[in-house]
């Protein structure tokens, strides 16, 4: 077995990003986007989860979004 110096060793983890270390994001920035269904009510109640800037965008959002269950975009509004 051949033995590598100590520096040449630890290197190769210091550069690996699967050990780079971060903060977690705070919880209070995740809002829930619920669906509200197309005109059929097909999809209501799919959910996403995103990020929301309460400082600039007091207001709640509503996007259209993809809806996987009703297979078309769909109006997504804000919820708690």
């Amino acid at each position: 077995m051949k033995y590598l110096p100590i520096k040449a060793s630890l290197s190769h983890l210091l550069f690996n990003p699967l050990f780079v270390t971060v903060a977690p994001m705070s919880q209070d920035h995740i809002i829930r986007l619920v669906s509200q269904g197309d005109s059929n009510g097909l999809g209501k109640g799919h959910v996403y989860y995103s990020f929301k800037n309460k400082k600039n965008t007091p207001a709640k959002l509503s996007l259209k979004k993809y809806n996987p269950i009703a297979k078309k975009h769909t109006v997504y509004k804000e919820s708690k």
